[in-house]
This record gives structure tokens, sequence and C-alpha cells, in this order.
């Protein structure tokens, strides 16, 4: 098991491992994005028999360097805005200083189902200047928090009404797109959330 964080110069990584700027262009285009893949994108960076574990890469210009460091575990979070519980949306979220990021939690799902027998995923946060690497452990609490369509009464819930919503989101910095989406994190701050495979497009 890895549990260390390793931070790289973006500039000297795209160098090395030059097949990854097309991706990372691509995502760039969004304010936040991710994309899945496999520990073998990063080439070099990681061990050769961490290749073969899931990747998410995350891109956001919300994340300035040094952010991730404040990041604490990824957890699972069920945004209840919607009235019918049902079709409410899960998401996988880091949170760190002052606000939190988040996939949603079905296309995490997916990728892991093709990796059964693994124990971590690769997490590679894009800020300004750096790739910052890391690592998720996939134990069993994580993996039921994730199977939102039959646990979802598991998940940590934050119910706010209309009205307390609309007053804390208006306290939030401005978006910066009309496709920015962002709701808000079980702590009452702006959770934004990333697009990627089956939400939105890269």
């Amino acid at each position: 098991m890895i549990d260390s964080i390793t931070t790289y110069k973006l500039a000297d990584v795209l160098v090395d491992e030059p097949h990854m700027q097309p991706i990372l262009n691509a995502m760039a285009e969004k304010v936040s994005a991710f994309h899945i893949a496999e520990g073998a994108l990063l080439g070099s960076l990681v061990e050769e028999e961490h290749r073969q574990l899931p990747l998410i890469i995350l891109r956001s210009q919300r994340i300035p360097d040094g952010w991730p460091l404040t990041v604490e575990e990824c957890d699972a979070f069920l945004d209840v805005f919607q009235s019918d519980y049902m079709d409410s949306m899960s998401y996988l979220v880091w949170t760190g200083d002052g606000f939190a990021v988040g996939v949603p939690a079905e296309p995490i799902s997916e990728i892991l189902a093709h990796y059964p027998r693994c124990d971590q995923m690769v997490v590679v946060w894009i800020t300004e200047t750096e790739l910052v690497l890391d690592y998720i452990d996939m134990d069993e609490q994580l993996y039921e928090r994730m199977d939102v369509a039959q646990n979802s009464w598991r998940l940590g819930r934050f119910i706010p009404d209309k009205e307390y919503a609309e007053t804390k989101m208006a306290q939030f910095p401005p978006l910066l797109s009309d496709t920015e989406m962002r709701i808000i994190s079980e702590r009452g701050e702006p959770l934004y959330l990333l697009n990627g495979p089956g939400f939105g497009r890269i």
C-alpha cells in the first residue's frame, strides 16, 4: 500500500510524458474536469506494479498550487437538493481548505468494476504548475458508500431548505463560467463538480 503524496513540476512531467499533453489540454477547456484511465498513462511516474491500477485525474481552475496537500480523505456525499430522494445525485468528494471538489460516483463505480481486486486507486491533481500524485484506499467502507443505488441510506446527509440554499449560495465566490456546477457541501462550503465521463463532456 502507498500512502505518500508526491509533487512534480508539471512542465517537467510533460517533457518526460508528452502523451499526457492532449488529455490535459482537453481538460483545461473546462473550468473543472476529471479524466478516468489506468495508471499506465503516467508512465515513469508510477512503479510498474502500479500501472494496472485505476486512475483519476482531477483538474480545476479553482485548485491552486498547494491546495491538494490540504485535502482530507475522500468520502461519498449525497446531494439531496432534489425533492425525489431516489433521484438525488451522489459524488466522491475531496475536501480541502475552503471548498471541496466532487465527481459523480457512477463513473467511478463503473471503472472500479473492471478492477475487482484492486486495493487502491491512483489520484492525480493538476494544479497551476504542479502535478500531485496521491492514492485512494479502496476499502470495503468506501465501496459500500459508493454503491449508491443500494446503500444511499448510509451516506452522510446535508439537507438545506430552498431559502437556506439560496442565501448560502449567494455568499460563495462568483461562478467562473455559466457552465460551472456547484452545490453545498456537508460543511456548508462550496462543492464544485467536475465534468467528465457521463457528466458533461471533456
